[in-house]
């Protein structure tokens, strides 16, 4: 997938029941393009991925080689919080910006402002 000017490409990681929401807000932002779904249990990325329409975006159980394939510009880290660090650590070596859900509200918010971790 290529990048063009006028949209932001995301992958979103974790695919649990908070990643609804993210996908949610991130639809009602036209500028954003969900160009992957990372997360262990495939079956739930593949079942995010039917619910919200997303035919063609990266699907994996790890992160490092959805950044490579999709070349996303942020990562919406919707992991346990065990996972935050690793999730951050490989977002970042990859040049991207990382945002972490920590709830339903802030996640809202983060797909309209990404931010940098460090």
């Amino acid at each position: 997938m290529e990048k063009t000017p006028s949209n932001t490409r995301a992958v979103l990681v974790g695919c649990g029941g908070m990643s609804a929401t993210w996908l949610d807000a991130a639809a009602l932002n036209p500028d954003l393009e969900i160009v992957g779904l990372v997360d262990l249990d495939q079956d739930t990325a593949r079942n995010r991925c039917r619910e919200f329409s997303l035919e063609g975006a990266f699907l994996g159980p790890h992160l490092a080689p959805a950044l490579e394939a999709t070349n996303p510009d942020v990562v919406f880290d919707v992991t346990v919080p065990s996972a935050h660090k690793d999730v951050t650590i490989t977002a970042l070596k990859h040049g991207c910006l990382n945002t972490v859900a920590t709830s339903s509200e802030r996640s809202r918010s983060q797909t309209a402002w990404p931010m940098r971790v460090s």
